[in-house]
């Protein structure tokens, strides 16, 4: 919502039924050395051209945001 936070990194999937638990973003660009875990529901587009994937959170939202493993 508040412009480019950073870039996914990874996905963490539950492995026993297969779905996307949570997306690993890294933000080098604007948190130097974080890692954030950005649940599914929280993603509001995926432009596979642009490889541009929008979300519903603000940075304040980032900032708050589970440090990835």
């Amino acid at each position: 919502m508040d412009g480019e936070i950073g870039h996914v990194e990874d996905f963490v999937v539950d492995d026993e039924s297969w779905a996307i638990a949570d997306m690993v973003v890294d933000t080098r660009n604007w948190l130097p050395g974080r890692k954030v875990l950005v649940p599914p529901s929280a993603i509001e587009s995926v432009d596979w051209s642009a490889r541009e994937v929008s979300v519903r959170l603000g940075r304040e939202d980032i900032k708050r945001a589970p440090e990835a493993p």
